[in-house]
Formats: structure tokens, C-alpha cells, sequence
């Protein structure tokens, strides 16, 4: 029997880094497949550096529809599952802090590619074991004469290798990942076409969540992102990432 998933989001924030929600690892039957929706805004009109701020004058704004296919289906006997993340959208920013100038972009984004297969499915344990790799191609619009936050595109290529497992014990359920992101670099990041490169980034995530008798879910997920720091010309941009998140 086949099935379809049919699914609409609304998320507000912008940016091309992608995180789970809850119970990430638990995988549809064989031959299910559909196409899910994501949507992101953003919005702002001041600039703050180091908590303090710099100017009022700072119109940030975009939007980005994510299309993302899905499919499972059966491989050497192991459930696997092929999917895709396809952002399509603009963003621009303008004001005093950049110069007076507006700078924009608009088309597709960069596109990811997703395999994933499970290791240990057994649905009458409540117990799922899965791995992942993301491929995101640099397809996105990119102009190295356009400031860096304005792009769609990071005009290089990024592998994320995933380690994923569940375990439910009747209607609670827990869920942990971690993964490495390792980043390819960007040739041609400034006017100047200086070499950008950046160093492994490291996430790690846990999902806590409760289905009641009607469905409605309940979790309380965290996040942790760290590494990626930034080098320009082989001199280090001490932008190390080490940020937790809280999401219920």
C-alpha cells in the first residue's frame, strides 16, 4: 500500500542550516513519499554588535519557500530514504551600516541532497538507529561583489555525515543526533576573490517529547552548533560558533 505525506511549515528565521524537530529518526513504511513545505521570513531595521548598538538605520529583510521531497523505500533489506532541500527566495539589506547601498539576491538557493539509511528498525521496541549524509551543491545565486550576508549561496560545497537514534517507551520518546560538517572553500568570496575556508562544524541536538491519546505531540529540544571558524587568505577570523537553543 502506498502512501503519501502531505505537510505545511511556518518557520521564522532565514538561513540555510538545517535542524530537526522532534523525532527526526523514525521513519515512514516503504514507498511512502510526499513533499513538504517550509517557509521562512526575516525582518529588522537595527544593527547590534557585541550586544551594543551600532545603528537604527539597517533594513534587513527576506523570504525563503523550501521544497523538500521525500521518498523511502528498501534497500538490501534496510529501510533507506532519499530527500532534498530546495530553497527558492530573495533577501536584501540596505541602509547606513552598508554604505547607504542595497544589496540583494534572488533565485534559488543552495540545494541539498539527503541519503539516509537505518542501521536497526525495530518499531515493536520503539527503537530506531539511522544514518545520514547531506551533500549541498553550490547552485545558489552568489555575486562576490555583493556583501556576504546578502547572497543566497555560499559558492561552495558542504558534506554533513549524521548519527541518529530513538527510542520510545510507550508515549514518550526520546531522540538524539550528532553529526560533523565538513565545508569545501569558497575562491572567490570578496571582490578581491580571496580564499575563504572554514574549519569543521559540530552539531549535536536531543528531542524530548510526549504523544498524547489524540496525537498532539509535546517536546522539548535543544540544540548545540560549534567549530566552523573562518579563515580569509590564511588569516583566522576568531568566529568559532559554540551556541545551545532551547526550543519546546
Amino acid at each position: 500500500m502506498r502512501k503519501v505525506i502531505t505537510i505545511i511549515a511556518v518557520i521564522l528565521f532565514f538561513t540555510c542550516s538545517y535542524a530537526h524537530d522532534t523525532r527526526p529518526y523514525v521513519p515512514k513504511p516503504d514507498g511512502a513519499k510526499g513533499v513538504v513545505f517550509y517557509y521562512k521570513n526575516i525582518g529588522g531595521n537595527t544593527l547590534y554588535s557585541d550586544g551594543k548598538k551600532v545603528t537604527d538605520d539597517f533594513d534587513v529583510s527576506g523570504n525563503l519557500l523550501i521544497i523538500r521531497p521525500i521518498y523511502y523505500f528498501n534497500i538490501f533489506g534496510k529501510t533507506a530514504t532519499l530527500q532534498a532541500f530546495i530553497p527558492v527566495g530573495e533577501k536584501s539589506i540596505k541602509g547606513a551600516a552598508v554604505g547607504g547601498k542595497k544589496y540583494e539576491s534572488k533565485g534559488v538557493a543552495d540545494i541539498t541532497v539527503i541519503g539516509g539509511v537505518w542501521s536497526v528498525n525495530k518499531p515493536e521496541q520503539q527503537l530506531w538507529i539511522g544514518h545520514s549524509i547531506y551533500l549541498t551543491l553550490p547552485v545558489g545565486d552568489y555575486d562576490n561583489s555583493n556583501i556576504t550576508a546578502a547572497n543566497l549561496g555560499e559558492n561552495r560545497y558542504k558534506v554533513k555525515l549524521e548519527l541518529g537514534a530513538e527510542k520510545g517507551f510507550g508515549q514518550f520518546q526520546i531522540s538524539g543526533a550528532a553529526s560533523i560538517d565538513i565545508y569545501g572553500d569558497n575562491d572567490e568570496y570578496n571582490p578581491y576573490k580571496a580564499k575563504k575556508k572554514k574549519k569543521n562544524g559540530y552539531n549535536a541536538e536531543t528531542h524530548f517529547s510526549y504523544v498524547t491519546t489524540n496525537r498532539f505531540i509535546y517536546s522539548l529540544d535543544y540544540y548545540y552548533k560549534g567549530g566552523a571558524e573562518t579563515k580569509e587568505n590564511g588569516v583566522e577570523n576568531s568566529d568559532k560558533l559554540s551556541t545551545h537553543s532551547l526550543q519546546g
